[in-house]
């Protein structure tokens, strides 16, 4: 695992930033603050894509966690915030123990000539209908390419499951490697599920279309969201991204209405973080804090995203927070 990023600044660092956020930024406290500390994870997955929990069980883990702001960031589904927002009105309406902010998101994966990113959309109105038809799109995409990796382990390796088992793969919200990768650790193909991708899946890459970041970041801005590139320097998550070419990728998707950089994120080290905390002062950009969790999918924890209350302050995170907030 990579080493967690934790960036402890000096007081007077630390005093600075805070009247920066007050005076410069116009920022006032908000309810996302307890006690001095600002506890959020904006970068999270369900059972409507690749993550272990379900809502209901994602949101009592969010409560026990003590987590003030959360968003649930599917790959190309909205399908659990709906949910989650519902589970929330619904405990609203009991009344009884205090319940954090929800941010809608998603996470959208792209490609153009430049190469692969992974687009965190924001605070959309899921109603206004952009977010939501994009989604329609890449999951086609998605149930296409399940059926080209299917195809290629059954050609290339001999390897077929159970139709009850194709049944139900077929059946999940945007199922992929992550899925196929499962069944063949139960068929006895592998030994756990990275092994399952790298050996059977990774050498294979399907022909289907993909979707431009321009076309995620539109139709989030549409949606009256705030469109985010998440980890920008593991571009898709199997890449490793650094000098000019990062630069260059921030400042052209800028050019296409990006307005956030994941600087706090959990596979950062104090470098990278430090790196990208220093593209989103060069390109005026907000700061979003996420973890990646998958649940049992992953040996990510919940609200691991890099960020430590106890001595960060950074008035983009706060400034991202305040217009993401803004409506609750």
């Amino acid at each position: 695992m990579r080493e967690k990023a934790k960036i402890r600044i000096s007081q007077r660092n630390l005093r600075y930033a805070v009247l920066l956020s007050t005076i410069e930024w116009g920022i006032e406290p908000l309810k996302y603050r307890q006690n001095g500390d600002i506890m959020i994870d904006l970068h999270i997955h369900t059972t409507a894509s690749d993550g272990s929990d379900s809502p209901k069980e994602l949101l009592e883990r969010i409560i026990q966690a003590g987590i003030r702001v959360f968003s649930v960031t599917d790959h190309d589904s909205t399908a659990s915030c709906r949910e989650i927002e519902r589970l929330i009105r619904e405990q609203k309406n009991a009344g009884g123990k205090e319940l954090p902010s929800f941010l809608y998101g998603v996470e959208f994966s792209c490609e153009d000539e430049q190469g692969k990113y992974h687009i965190l959309g924001y605070a959309y109105d899921i109603t206004k209908g952009h977010v939501l038809e994009l989604t329609k799109e890449t999951h086609a995409i998605r149930m296409l390419k399940l059926e080209r990796r299917l195809n290629y382990i059954k050609e290339t390796f001999g390897i077929s499951f159970p139709e009850a088992e194709l049944s139900a793969l077929r059946k999940l919200n945007n199922p992929g490697k992550p899925h196929i990768g499962n069944l063949l650790v139960k068929y006895g193909h592998a030994a756990d599920r990275s092994e399952a991708i790298r050996r059977f899946l990774k050498p294979y890459s399907p022909p289907e279309g993909h979707i431009r970041p321009e076309a995620a970041i539109r139709a989030i801005l549409a949606d009256g969201g705030i469109p985010v590139l998440a980890h920008a320097i593991y571009g898709d998550g199997d890449q490793l991204i650094m000098g000019e070419e990062l630069t260059e990728r921030v400042r052209r998707l800028k050019d296409f209405g990006l307005r956030g950089l994941e600087c706090y994120y959990s596979g950062f080290v104090p470098k990278q973080q430090m790196l990208m905390l220093g593209l989103a002062d060069q390109f005026d950009l907000y700061v979003t804090a996420g973890s990646d969790y998958h649940g049992s999918n992953k040996l990510i924890p919940l609200g691991d995203t890099g960020f430590d209350p106890e001595s960060d302050a950074n008035p983009r995170l706060e400034a991202f927070l305040k217009e993401a907030l803004k409506e609750q």
